[in-house]
C-alpha cells in the first residue's frame, strides 16, 4: 500500500498505469476533458472495461462527454438521486496482478492540477487483496447497471442545463461572502430528488391556497395566454390583471392570486391597467423557452424599474410576473413566503430584493437536484408540474401570515396614542425569542403628528406589543442618520428587538429612550 499526496506523482502514476495495464475500471463524481490522463484513457480506450463518471451539480464537462460518445463500455450517471461521489481507478495488470487507486481525486482538471488531494494505491501484495479485489468488482458491476449510455440525445440535454448553471457553478467555486451572519446552504430543498419534491409540494399545498391541480391549470392557462399573444402589451386588460395577480374573480376554478396576490400594490394595479409600456418590454427579455441567464434578469429588472417613478423595492411585483412567463426558473418572493423561504436558502431577509434575486434565489434553485430532473421520464401531473416547478416552491415557503394590526391592543391598553401616527409592525427574521421590526412612514406624518409611535409584535396574534413613543423633532433632527428614499418621502427603520436601534443605516440610531412599556 501506498499514500500519494502529490498532483504530479498522481498524473504520472496514472498515466503509467493506464499504458501498462490490460483492462481498466474507472469510476468518477465528476470528470474534465483536456487533461493528460484523460488523454491516455482516450488514447487506450480499448482497455476500457469500465468507465463509469457522474453528473451531479453540472461538474462534468459535456467535452468530456462528447469524446466518450457512443462508446459502449462508458458510462454516465444520471444527475437526479443519491449523489454519486466515489473516485476508484482500478488496472488489471496482466501477468503482474492489479492495482488500483482509491481517494479523493475526480477525473478532473483541478484534481489533476492544483487541488489539494490524497489517492491510496492498493494492489494484488496487500493483506486481503483477494477480498478487496471482488468488492471492487461487485461495487463496479452495481453502479453500472444503474448508468446510461452516453448517447447523442443525453449530451445535448445536458449541455443546455450545463450551460444554464454557469452562473450557479461560479457561485459554488467563489462563495459569497457572509454578512451578519454565516450563510449555511444546508437545507434538504437542495438536494431532494424529483419523487421527493413532488411529494413535498402535494403534501404542503394548503388548501386555501389552491391544491397542486388548481395551481398548476393558472400556470397552465398562463403559458397559454404568453404563447397566444405577441407580448404582454397585446393582451386585453382582464388578462393583464390575472397574469399581475390580481384579478379577485374566480374563474373555471382558477384564482389568479395564487403564485403570490398583488391586489395590495397599488401603483403596480395602476401601471398594468394602464398598459405601461416598459413592464411589456421588460417581459419581452425573458426568452418564452429555453435557457434564461442571469444577463436576461438584469435587463428584465432595469426595464421593468422604468415603469416606476419613486424608487422602491419591488421584488414581489416583478417575481410575480416572471412567475408567470417563466414559473421553471422563477417564484414569486412576497410577504408570505419570504421568511420562510430565506430561512431555508440562508439568506438574511433585507439582503432579499429585485438587484439580488438571482444570485440569492434562482442560481440556487437551479443547482437543486429536483429542477434538473429529466423530463421525459415523467408524463401527466408530474410532467405539467415539472414545467412550472420553481413556482411550486410557494407551495411550501407560503406562511398565511397574521398581519400586524395594534389599533385593538392600545384600545384595550393605551388609547391616548390613537391620536398620534401610529406604524405596526410584526417580527422579522425571528432567532429564538429575538428578531427586528421593521417600519416605515412618510415625511407628511412627520409635519402632521407631535408623535410617531412605533409599535413592534411581541407574537403572531396581536396580543402583545412594545411600543414607541417618538417626537416628531427627534426624527427630523436626525434624518441624516435614517433610511429614506430618494425623494425623502418614506422613511424606514429597521429597529432592533433587543437593542432598540436602527440597523438600516450604518449610524444605529437609538430609539431606546423613547420605549414605553
Amino acid at each position: 500500500m501506498q499514500i500519494i499526496a502529490d498532483n504530479v506523482k498522481l498524473r504520472e502514476k496514472l498515466v503509467s498505469l493506464i499504458d501498462e495495464c490490460d483492462r481498466i475500471q474507472i469510476a468518477s463524481a465528476w470528470a474534465s476533458a483536456g487533461n493528460i490522463v484523460v488523454d491516455a484513457l482516450l488514447q487506450n480506450k480499448e482497455k476500457i472495461q469500465k468507465l463509469i463518471v457522474g453528473t451531479h451539480f453540472f461538474q462534468t464537462d459535456p467535452k468530456f462527454l462528447a469524446a466518450f460518445e457512443g462508446f459502449e463500455k462508458a458510462r454516465v450517471r444520471m444527475h437526479e438521486g443519491a449523489v454519486f461521489h466515489p473516485k476508484i481507478y482500478y488496472f488489471d495488470m496482466g501477468n503482474n496482478g492489479w492495482e488500483c487507486l482509491i481517494g479523493s481525486a475526480n477525473l478532473t482538471n483541478a484534481a489533476m492540477g492544483n487541488n489539494d488531494e490524497i489517492m491510496v494505491l492498493v494492489s494484488d501484495s496487500d493483506a486481503d487483496a483477494s477480498t478487496a479485489q471482488l468488492d471492487i468488482w461487485k461495487v463496479m458491476g452495481e453502479w453500472e447497471k444503474n448508468a446510461k449510455k452516453i448517447d447523442n440525445e443525453f449530451i445535448n440535454f445536458y449541455t443546455k442545463l450545463y450551460k444554464a448553471k454557469s452562473q450557479a457553478l461560479q457561485s459554488v467555486a467563489t462563495p459569497l461572502p457572509p454578512k451578519d451572519s454565516e450563510r449555511t446552504f444546508d437545507s434538504e430543498i437542495f438536494s431532494l430528488t424529483w419523487e421527493e419534491f413532488f411529494n413535498e409540494i402535494q403534501e404542503f399545498t394548503i388548501f386555501e391556497k389552491g391544491t397542486i391541480i388548481d395551481r398548476d391549470a393558472v400556470l397552465s392557462k398562463a403559458h397559454q395566454l404568453f404563447s397566444t399573444h405577441q407580448n404582454f402589451a397585446q393582451m386585453g386588460e382582464l388578462d393583464r390583471k390575472k397574469i399581475g395577480g390580481f384579478y379577485e374573480r374566480i374563474e373555471d376554478g382558477l384564482d389568479w392570486r395564487w403564485f403570490g396576490s398583488m391586489k395590495g400594490s397599488g401603483d403596480f394595479k395602476k401601471q398594468i391597467n394602464d398598459n405601461n409600456p416598459h413592464i411589456s418590454s421588460a417581459l419581452d427579455l425573458i426568452p418564452n423557452d429555453g435557457t434564461v441567464t442571469r444577463e436576461d434578469y438584469l435587463a428584465y429588472i432595469d426595464e421593468f424599474s422604468k415603469s416606476f417613478t419613486e424608487e422602491q423595492n419591488r421584488l414581489a411585483t416583478s417575481t410575480r410576473l416572471l412567475t408567470m412567463k417563466r414559473p421553471d426558473y422563477f417564484m414569486c418572493v412576497d410577504s408570505q413566503n419570504k421568511r420562510q423561504l430565506c430561512r431555508d436558502f440562508g439568506i438574511i431577509e433585507r439582503e432579499l430584493n429585485i438587484d439580488t434575486y438571482w444570485d440569492l434565489i434562482t442560481a440556487q434553485i437551479i443547482n437543486c437536484a429536483w429542477w434538473s430532473q429529466d423530463p421525459s421520464v415523467l408524463t401527466g401531473l408530474q410532467r405539467s408540474v415539472w414545467n412550472g416547478r420553481a413556482a411550486f416552491l410557494d407551495a411550501l415557503y407560503y406562511q398565511n401570515i397574521v398581519r400586524s394590526n395594534a389599533k385593538p391592543f392600545l384600545q384595550s391598553n393605551y388609547p391616548e396614542l390613537l391620536r398620534h401616527k401610529l406604524c405596526s409592525s410584526r417580527k422579522w427574521e425571528e432567532e429564538g425569542d429575538l428578531g427586528n421590526w421593521w417600519f416605515k412612514f412618510s415625511e407628511d406624518d412627520l409635519k402632521s403628528y407631535e408623535y410617531i409611535v412605533l409599535a413592534g409584535a411581541l407574537d403572531d396574534s396581536n396580543h402583545a406589543f412594545k411600543l414607541f413613543k417618538i417626537p416628531t423633532q427627534y426624527i427630523i433632527d436626525h434624518l441624516d442618520k435614517l433610511d429614506c428614499n430618494a425623494e425623502g418621502r418614506m422613511i424606514n427603520i429597521y429597529l432592533s428587538i433587543e437593542d432598540h436601534i436602527d440597523l438600516r443605516n450604518d449610524y444605529h440610531l437609538s430609539f431606546k429612550e423613547f420605549c414605553i412599556n
